[in-house]
């Protein structure tokens, strides 16, 4: 689970801004956290708020951007103009990014300082990751400005080898915890122990969901069990969607590729090639494989037929007209009802994840998206996953459906750059009605008009 995330010298962030999932001291709504050990509350929800252009996607890109950099080791052209432009000295000082979360019970603290810019090549100055027990953080690796090797502690002490790859690893500009996770199976399978390094980095790639408008989740259970469609099926009618069901029919596998742009084409032909090389020398027709396509037209799975060869399925959405069904392909259904069919997967999904979801309230009608938060709370209660999203909807901000602190608030400081607060912060009354009182200009984080 996520703990916290800090930020400075990345797009409006100047100095350090931390957003906390840490309970405060709010009493009511205890069935919307999640307890561990150590002393460790966590909420499952949190919804922030503010104008517009103060910063409330410019935090998701910054998260966005340490979970990129952690699992592709790329800093794309954008990236590199990306550091805080509010004081020109910025552009030769680090931007930090420091994550905490939770695995397996245990706590760890992961981050990095790295220059951006065209001239500074992006070098990474330094990188961490830490253990926590009980009060105290033990490192498992470190590598400090001024030092340009790496240094490890508790469990990865004892490794040789792995000095020796941080040493050449250093050189390529790439985090040490992306280089580990790649192409390094024997590393893991000789030293057991090193295993909290694969588990961290999967962390980041499975366990951690950022989603700007117009993308769908990164992953999706309907390619992981049965009933998934069936629970899709249930939470479309009970949203009002108008779909009563939804069914798959075969097309062509090349209309099903030729939505994809060039990148996306290589790598499923990637994946198509590498399973059927794998199925070749296993000679079983038992190895399952599935991928899917998914744009606002279409969406199709992928799997290869008893010949090795890919075929293609198109999900489509049954509308009853008097005595009659229609089926629909995603095209033909409204946006809201495209962006809600995207969202349902953290209501489906029964892996433990977090989910960055910004503007979750685009193109859904405002009682469709207090409807949906409800439903979130309530399935929440029953599973280890958390939803963070930002949002301009004002149903949302009242007592009754959440705590004070699960409604955060972005704001522009003196400066001009983004400073994050929590209503947690603001001592509101139980009884304040904290919507008419944020539409008042009480709290800030509204646009002014001259």
């Amino acid at each position: 689970m996520f703990v916290k995330f800090s930020v400075s010298n990345f797009l409006s962030f100047n100095s350090v801004q931390t957003f906390s999932m840490e309970s405060g001291k709010v009493r009511t709504k205890k069935e919307h956290l999640i307890n561990f050990e150590h002393g460790y509350s966590l909420l499952k929800f949190a919804a922030i708020y503010g104008a517009n252009g103060s910063g409330k996607s410019n935090f998701m890109k910054s998260l966005a951007f340490l979970r990129n950099i952690v699992t592709k080791g790329r800093i794309t052209r954008e990236d590199e103009e990306c550091w805080c432009r509010i004081d020109s000295e910025n552009r030769n000082r680090p931007s930090f990014f420091e994550i905490e979360f939770i695995i397996g019970g245990i706590v760890y603290t992961y981050g990095l300082k790295v220059l951006l810019g065209a001239d500074s090549e992006n070098r990474i100055e330094s990188e961490w990751l830490y253990e926590h027990n009980v009060n105290k953080k033990k490192y498992l690796f470190k590598k400090e400005k001024d030092n340009p090797e790496y240094e490890f502690g508790g469990a990865l002490k004892g490794i040789a080898q792995l000095k020796t790859l941080a040493q050449v690893w250093v050189q390529s500009g790439k985090p040490f915890l992306m280089n580990v996770n790649h192409n390094t199976q024997a590393l893991f399978k000789q030293f057991q122990q090193a295993s909290v390094l694969r588990s961290i980095y999967q962390w980041f790639q499975n366990d951690l969901d950022i989603v700007f408008p117009d993308q769908p989740l990164h992953r999706t259970s309907l390619l992981e069990n049965t009933g998934s469609i069936e629970k899709f099926e249930s939470l479309l009618k009970y949203f009002d969607t108008g779909i009563s069901e939804i069914i798959t029919e075969d097309v062509p596998y090349d209309k099903a590729v030729e939505t994809l742009n060039l990148a996306d084409k290589t790598a499923l032909q990637i994946q198509i090639s590498l399973m059927q090389q794998l199925k070749k020398i296993e000679k079983t027709k038992s190895t399952k494989w599935s991928s899917m396509i998914r744009n606002r037209y279409n969406i199709y799975t992928v799997t290869l037929d008893d010949n090795n060869k890919p075929v293609a399925k198109s999900l489509k959405f049954v509308h009853k007209y008097r005595d009659s069904d229609t089926a629909f392909e995603r095209r033909w259904e409204s946006d809201g009802t495209a962006r809600l069919f995207d969202l349902l997967e953290i209501l489906v999904s029964d892996r433990p994840a977090t989910y960055f979801i910004d503007e979750i309230s685009r193109c859904l009608h405002p009682a469709l998206t207090v409807a949906f938060v409800k439903k979130f709370l309530e399935t929440a209660a029953q599973k280890q996953i958390q939803l963070v999203v930002t949002t301009h909807e004002i149903r949302l901000m009242t007592q009754e459906l959440l705590r004070r602190d699960e409604i955060r608030l972005c704001r522009k400081g003196k400066d001009f750059s983004t400073v994050m607060e929590s209503f947690e912060d603001k001592n509101v009354r139980i009884d304040k009605k904290i919507d008419d009182a944020y539409m008042n200009g009480d709290y800030g984080g509204l646009p002014v008009f001259e």
